[in-house]
């Protein structure tokens, strides 16, 4: 029984870890297309907690560098507030 339990757990914590957001290290760089991705997953919710204030960051990084889909994205965000 104790074996069937373990199993159990070890398969909740491997499911668990496969499903978290994707995080960043110290140092590495995203580029413009990836930011404009990051910034729509965050305003839609989709893999990450949904959170504007952080889509716009993202999007803003991106369109800052010249993306033109982040500018289009942030304008329609913007327009919608």
């Amino acid at each position: 029984m104790k074996i069937k339990r373990l199993i159990i757990v070890l398969l909740f914590v491997l499911l668990s870890a496969m499903v978290e957001a994707p995080s960043l290290s110290y140092g590495q760089t995203l580029t413009p297309k990836e930011e404009n991705n990051l910034g729509y997953a965050y305003y839609l919710g989709h893999g990450v907690p949904q959170n504007y204030y952080t889509a716009v960051y993202w999007l803003k990084l991106a369109a800052a560098q010249g993306n033109a889909t982040a500018q289009h994205n942030l304008s329609v965000i913007q327009k919608q507030k």
